[in-house]
């Protein structure tokens, strides 16, 4: 927030990406600019998660050629890098100033420089060692990489937003993370490495699930999902919970991906105890969903797997559809349509996102409680919203303050609301905050 507040005055315009974090939503909102959003790229599994093209950043630039920054998040939830270097290039032919919020790799100049944006012309960037590092949840790093910046203004913003009572816990985390990589860092980011690359290729022998791989996937990011012949069943969730009853515990899950995070902690029984659980799922899945009565016998799996009333639910709809699927080609019935089945009955979640500009300035209105109001989301529809509405995690909003609300995003976010997903600014009947159609 305090870069955002550093380079930009009110009405000002900043571009960012769609996958961009509330945070930088509520930056914007407390810098009373406005934002011109920029789509990223989708790749299967992601929902629309995937790559920041430069190409796609130099368009937004072309159409908003007095935009003061470009903000865009590298690498991801899922451990997607964009191409910094590129990136950089463009928007500092255009005299901007590039804010890369790397929270998800501060590891990245000792894991790989390749992909570190400090090493790769950011300007400023944003880390959060206490995900992948040994900081303390809630420590973070604004890095000053450029003298584009000017950094008593945002250490004066800095000082605006922050405690003047600092934890003495958190800087004592901070030095001892610092100690132990000076010391030992080199072999902690070797084994690392090491057990990574060991589990890697033991996941190929798997039949019916994968970890995602690509050339710009930060490694330590590990992104379970089933094969396409399964992932309509065997989904994020599912994976997540089958795990979870075998003592491990990942990050998230979100649609088809279940989500595991490495960190310097990482031991390598750790790895060995997910690819054995995991072998043993590839193997039920295997053979328990060859045929109509083994999926049945899946229903044990199933009670023990999802808690939730709602999830269960889903499933039970989802194995019938497999059921009806599979009781039809035993008839030899051609069927040329048998994703119909799954569509009826699994949300496929993708945001489509365009370039566009708005803010809450715009109404010309003074935030306070008097102005709003709260509304079933099926009411809420062309007006605007008054809070983030944000699953999390992975935490990136489906709309955001001073955006229209649109019917399809509502619905989106309320049917994330029913499958047990925490959507923050919707609550458990479907209620968001507008505001009142006076002001």
């Amino acid at each position: 927030m305090a870069s955002l507040l550093t380079v930009l005055n009110e009405n000002e315009k900043i571009i960012i990406a769609s996958n961009s974090h509330q945070s930088v939503s509520n930056g914007i909102f407390l810098a009373k600019a406005k934002k011109v959003v920029v789509d990223v790229k989708f790749s299967y599994p992601f929902i629309n998660d995937g790559e920041i093209l430069a190409e796609d950043i130099e368009k937004a630039i072309i159409q908003n050629p007095k935009a003061k920054a470009v903000l865009i998040t590298s690498p991801n939830y899922y451990g997607v890098v964009s191409n910094i270097n590129k990136i950089s290039e463009v928007v500092h032919k255009a005299n901007m100033i590039l804010i890369v919020d790397q929270a998800h790799g501060s590891h990245l100049p000792f894991f790989k420089k390749d992909f570190a944006a400090e090493c790769q012309g950011a300007d400023i960037v944003i880390n959060s060692p206490h995900k992948t590092m040994g900081a303390f949840t809630q420590c973070g790093l604004l890095n000053v990489c450029s003298d584009r910046v000017d950094r008593f203004f945002l250490e004066r913003n800095l000082q605006i937003i922050q405690s003047s009572s600092p934890s003495y816990l958190f800087l004592t985390s901070f030095a001892m993370n610092l100690e132990i990589m000076e010391n030992y860092g080199v072999e902690i980011i070797r084994e690392w490495k090491t057990n990574i690359e060991t589990f890697l290729d033991k996941i190929t022998y798997l039949k019916n699930l994968e970890v995602l791989q690509l050339d710009n996937l930060d490694k330590s990011k590990i992104n379970i999902f089933a094969k396409k012949t399964f992932d309509k069943i065997v989904d994020g969730n599912f994976i997540v919970k089958f795990l979870e009853n075998k003592g491990i515990f990942l990050e998230m899950s979100f649609d088809k991906i279940a989500l595991g995070m490495s960190g310097i902690g990482s031991q390598k029984e750790d790895y060995e105890n997910l690819f054995t659980a995991l072998l043993e799922l590839d193997e039920i899945i295997e053979n328990k969903f060859d045929s109509v009565e083994s999926l049945e016998a899946l229903d044990v799996l199933r009670i023990k797997s999802f808690n939730d009333d709602n999830i269960g639910l889903k499933v039970n709809n989802l194995l019938d559809s497999k059921k009806k699927v599979l009781r039809l080609k035993k008839q030899n019935i051609d069927i040329k349509e048998e994703q119909k089945f799954y569509k009826e009955c699994f949300f496929s979640f993708k945001q489509d996102f365009v370039d566009f500009e708005n803010d809450i300035s715009d109404t010309k209105t003074k935030v306070n409680c008097n102005n709003i109001e709260r509304l079933h989301y099926t009411k809420a529809v062309n007006r605007i919203l008054a809070v983030n509405i944000t699953p999390y995690p992975p935490g990136i909003p489906i709309l955001t303050i001073g955006e229209i609300c649109e019917a399809d995003k509502l619905q989106i976010a309320y049917e994330l609301v029913k499958l047990g997903q925490n959507v923050m600014g919707m609550d458990s009947y479907g209620n968001v905050s507008v505001y009142k159609l006076n002001h």
